[in-house]
């Protein structure tokens, strides 16, 4: 496991149980099945994603990272890609 793994643990399992082509139609589509799993869950995952957001991890390493765990990408790169997630997520969480 990488060190990215490892730090946002709750971040990597979300985008290997739903960030897959067949997960859904779109990506957004995907980030929203994910709140069935309640709110506890997905305030994990939205944790992951800000300290993520604020680190200085660079972009390539993101990328790299997304790529192993996601089938999805915002055409803007990695940081758009978590942001998107954090937004449609945020919306779910009750």
């Amino acid at each position: 496991m990488s060190e990215l793994e490892l730090t946002f643990p709750d971040l990597t399992e979300f985008m290997d149980k739903s960030l897959y082509q067949e997960a859904a139609d779109s990506m957004v589509e995907a980030i929203a099945l994910y709140a069935i799993n309640g709110s506890d869950i997905i305030g994990a995952v939205l944790f992951d994603i800000r300290r993520l957001l604020s680190s200085n991890i660079s972009d390539q390493e993101l990328s790299l990272y997304i790529d192993r765990h996601s089938d999805y990408s915002d055409p803007e790169g990695a940081r758009a890609t978590l942001k998107l997630i954090l937004t449609v997520l945020a919306s779910k969480q009750v």
